[in-house]
C-alpha cells in the first residue's frame, strides 16, 4: 500500500508542478531541496525499518497507538 502511494505521487506531482509552471502560479517555497531530501531518506529508513520488522508485532503495536489515541481524543474531549 506504501510503495502504491509513493508510485502514485512520482506520477500526480510532476504532473501538477507542470500544470502550476504553465498556469504561472508556481512558487517555489524557500528550503524546498531540504524538505525533498529529507522525505528522500526518510523513504528509505522507513522502508528498511518495515521490512526488518514482524508483522504481527508491528500490529500489535499499531493497536496499542491507536488505542492509545482515541483514549486521549476522549479524555481531550470530555475535559
Amino acid at each position: 500500500m506504501r510503495d502504491a502511494l509513493v508510485a502514485l505521487n512520482l506520477v500526480r506531482v510532476p504532473i501538477s508542478l507542470a500544470m502550476l509552471a504553465i498556469g504561472g502560479t508556481l512558487v517555489v517555497a524557500p528550503g524546498i531541496v531540504w524538505m525533498a531530501l529529507s522525505a528522500l531518506a526518510t523513504y528509505f529508513i522507513g522502508a528498511r525499518l518495515f521490512r526488518s520488522m514482524d508483522a504481527s508485532r508491528y500490529e500489535g503495536l499499531v493497536l496499542i497507538a491507536l488505542l492509545l489515541a482515541a483514549i486521549t481524543a476522549a479524555v481531550t474531549a470530555l475535559a
